[in-house]
């Protein structure tokens, strides 16, 4: 290897963001991941040229990786020191990461941070970077940040006693370039020799090594842990399962007594819902049966009353018929009345007229003296003669039948037998029909 060249180891635990530091830096794509487990697992190195001086950024695998355990993780960091230091490459620093969203240092955290520390000794902490990562993942509470990395700085557990012997501590935000002056003042430094090396070089084995008693008391306290865990867990899940059960069984009683009332409250406000009906029905029924009654009254009402009606129009229609008929009769009796007062005017002249009065009174307008033809203003002319008078009717007026000149012609038969030539004990009254020239006489007795 190159003497002009700067070695820094980038550690940390498992998802601190090691790869992502190196992709940033170096520019090679595809190193970092976004898998939970750890994307390193054999140690690499990237170079890069900054300022004519050529950093080698080595990525380890993290502790508390899920494809092996720390010790082993700690046999290949061991391997790989022991192989630069034999081609005369010693590292010039360390840059240790810690992931600032975790809530408290423990677990896996703080077992990667303590096997750091005997990694190094407390000799190399001045070549010694101490970063927080993941900043921008609590952008909206830089405060609680804030209060986790003091925890860090001030707690001898964690970084105190480190940075106390000279680690520099800083912040990677999203710029993880902001890292590359520190690492070029580390390069800057002597190189350094790692307590592991140191303690590899004076013979021992790694399980003594204190970073190997370390990890493989942690590996055998936490294979004990474990097993407790498991057999808690077991224990735990066994309980767990019971309850479960119990409870599960407890439910379906509950459940089925709960069918059941519901059941029974289903039914019951199904009897109820049905008696209710019934009694809607029977209502329904009754008002129906009501209204029939109602209607049926009113149907026999209103035929009470047509009928009423027709009566009461029948009754009138009979009042007007027996009023129009009482008119009738009363006029053709008045009418009677009138004529028969005309004739009794007319037998008191007759008693006392001559023949040629007789025919004034009985044919207006005609002018005749004894026995002859007299003619009438109408076109009728009438002739006296012993036996009777004779009609000729022009207008055929009444012929045959008994009208006013009728009645007339019989009281003339009359007052003839006070005529002095009337000899005849009967005599008769011929009434000629000139157009028809049909005759018709009626026998007249005359007293002599």
């Amino acid at each position: 290897m190159a003497g002009d060249k700067s070695f820094i180891a980038v550690m940390g635990a498992t998802g601190s963001g090691k790869s992502s530091l190196i992709e940033a830096i170096t520019g090679h794509v595809g190193i970092a991941g976004h898998q939970l487990e750890c994307e390193t697992a054999e140690i690499q190195s990237y170079e890069i040229n900054i300022d004519s001086k050529t950093l080698v950024l080595v990525d380890t695998p993290g502790f508390d990786d899920t494809r092996m355990s720390d010790y082993e993780i700690l046999q290949k960091l061991a391997s790989w020191l022991q192989t630069v230091a034999e081609e005369g490459q010693l590292l010039s620093g360390l840059i240790y990461l810690h992931r600032i969203t975790n809530t408290r240092v423990e677990g896996s955290a703080r077992r990667a941070l303590h096997a750091f520390q005997r990694i190094c000794g407390e000799e190399t902490y001045r070549n010694v970077i101490l970063a927080t990562t993941f900043w921008n993942s609590i952008e909206h509470c830089k405060e609680t940040g804030e209060a986790r990395e003091q925890r860090l700085l001030t707690n001898e557990g964690f970084w105190k006693a480190m940075k106390d012997k000279g680690a520099k501590t800083t912040r990677l935000t999203r710029d993880y370039k902001s890292v590359i002056p520190d690492l070029l003042a580390i390069s800057q430094k002597p190189t350094v020799t790692l307590g592991l090396q140191r303690e590899l070089d004076d013979g021992r084995s790694l399980e003594t090594t204190m970073a190997g008693l370390f990890l493989t008391e942690k590996s055998r306290s936490l294979e004990v842990e474990h097993e407790n865990k498991a057999k808690q867990m077991q224990e735990d899940f066994v309980k767990r399962l019971d309850a479960q059960q119990s409870r599960v069984s407890a439910a379906r009683r509950l459940h089925r007594k709960t069918m059941l009332f519901k059941e029974q409250e289903h039914l019951t406000a199904m009897e109820k819902e049905k008696q209710d009906t019934e009694k809607r029905l029977n209502a329904i029924r009754m008002d129906l049966e009501t209204k029939e009654a109602e209607l049926a009254a009113k149907l026999r009402e209103e035929e009470v009353l047509q009928s009423e009606r027709m009566l009461e129009r029948e009754r009138d229609e009979a009042e007007e018929i027996r009023a129009a008929q009482e008119k009738e009769t009363q006029q053709r009796l008045d009418s009677s009345l009138t004529q028969r007062k005309k004739v009794e005017q007319d037998l008191d002249l007759l008693r006392t007229a001559s023949v040629a009065g007789l025919a004034q009174i009985l044919v207006p307008g005609v002018e005749a003296e004894g026995v002859g033809m007299v003619d009438a203003e109408d076109g009728t002319r009438y002739s006296v003669h012993r036996n009777g008078l004779n009609m000729w009717c022009d207008s055929c007026l009444a012929p045959f039948g008994i009208n006013e000149h009728s009645v007339r012609l019989v009281l003339l038969v009359f007052v003839l037998n006070a005529i002095p030539w009337a000899k005849a004990a009967w005599t008769e009254l011929t009434i000629w029909n000139r157009e028809s020239s049909k005759t018709r006489t009626f026998p007249i007795a005359i007293a002599s």
